[in-house]
């Protein structure tokens, strides 16, 4: 998570807004195999969250980007003081088809802004995407066996950080951040191997660059 120099005021307002709400109602019914659920879709987490939100102060801008093999979404969170937070998610759109990233993109601004207004809900989408992570890592098992999900949003934060310094590379006809590119501009070593990448030398990237040109000030 990112912060504002100051978070008095958007804290204080933050914790009005939570006290407020109460949970998602969850009045709709999905099926999947032979087992039902209830879930409130993105529709209605807004709906309960926009109004406090804005009674406080509070606003909140979210965009989704890819990075690497995953989809990354940035919430920044504003007060009217000026004051903000900002926080990052992350997850793999199965196999990146359309419906695929769409339901990933609805998945991470629903969880998102659960966690962040502290509400709970369940949603289909959720339940699609979680799906489609195992479908990924199914077909991955050693790449997603070494990522927990601190790496993973790190590896999506230093890939775009390198898009946003022009450092790319084409994989397989997509465009993705050249990592390494970006690690020899600022100075970090890296091992050849990625699967001995730690997360100390990815923070190290992104600590290496200068504020001026951070990346990812889009929530």
């Amino acid at each position: 998570m990112r912060t504002s120099e100051n978070i008095d005021q958007i804290g204080a307002a933050l914790a009005k807004a939570q006290g407020a709400l109460s949970n998602v109602s969850k009045d709709k019914t999905a099926k999947a195999g032979r087992y039902s659920y209830s879930y409130a879709n993105i529709a209605d987490v807004l709906e309960l969250i926009r109004e406090v939100a804005s009674t406080n102060g509070l606003a909140y801008v979210q965009s989704a980007e890819p990075a690497e093999s995953l989809l990354v979404m940035t919430c920044r969170l504003i007060h009217e003081s000026g004051q903000w937070l900002e926080v990052y998610t992350a997850a793999e759109p199965g196999d990146w088809s359309p419906q695929a990233v769409g339901s990933c993109e609805t998945y991470l601004r629903r969880y998102q802004l659960i966690k962040v207004f502290a509400v709970a809900a369940e949603d289909d989408d959720g339940a699609k995407a979680q799906q489609a992570v195992k479908t990924r890592a199914a077909r991955h098992p050693a790449q997603a066996g070494e990522m927990d999900r601190q790496m993973r949003a790190l590896w999506a934060r230093v890939g775009n950080a390198a898009k946003a310094e022009g450092l790319t590379r084409d994989v397989n006809g997509v465009t993705k951040g050249d990592y390494r590119a970006l690690a020899r501009k600022v100075g970090v070593n890296l091992a050849d191997d990625y699967k001995l990448i730690t997360a100390a030398d990815l923070q190290s990237i992104l600590d290496a660059r200068p504020k001026q040109t951070s990346a990812l000030d889009v929530f």
